[in-house]
């Protein structure tokens, strides 16, 4: 049987978590992109001794949720995690993904306001999103923290270094 995918757009609401001054200017901003079957709450508690008065630390969550066990009865265990992407539908969920991210760093680096140093931190599945993210024109951080993953084999090193510019990397 020949089934053909149909697409629709739909309004999601997404959801992250911050650290630090809610409002106002601060000096430093650290986006944070959590690994794989990790959630951007327990993920931000890693970037906590950063809450210094002058730094806010933002962990953007994945918009796709799922449980992370399944008991033999067929109920749910406690802990649920996300995910950025999976081969499943994958090109409409990153274009979605990037779009959450390049909103919520348009209100998080409001115009006018005294720009801070901005960090884009990922780890894991949270590095490969963050190769895209910068790739994609989105985000462009003062210093960017990749920890734990490879580049994604659909980021070719050079465009991710001519997107990269002088940016350092760790």
């Amino acid at each position: 049987i020949a089934m053909k995918p149909h697409l629709r757009e739909v309004t999601r609401t997404a959801r992250y978590f911050q650290l630090g001054p809610e409002s106002g200017p601060v000096e430093e901003l650290w986006i944070g992109l959590h690994g794989y079957a990790q959630l951007a709450a327990r993920f931000l508690r890693w970037l906590a001794p950063l809450d210094d008065g002058a730094t806010r630390a933002v962990a953007p969550e994945a918009l796709s949720r799922f449980y992370l066990e399944t008991r033999m009865d067929g109920h749910h265990g406690p802990a649920i995690g996300a995910t950025w992407l999976t081969r499943e539908h994958r090109e409409a969920d990153l274009a979605d993904h990037l779009g959450f991210l390049d909103r919520l760093e348009a209100q998080l680096l409001r115009a006018g306001a005294a720009r801070p140093r901005v960090t884009l931190l990922g780890f894991s599945q949270g590095s490969v999103m963050a190769t895209r993210w910068l790739v994609a024109g989105g985000l462009r951080p003062d210093r960017v923290v990749l920890w734990g993953a490879p580049l994604p084999r659909d980021v070719p090193p050079a465009q991710l270094a001519g997107a990269l510019g002088q940016t350092p990397v760790l």
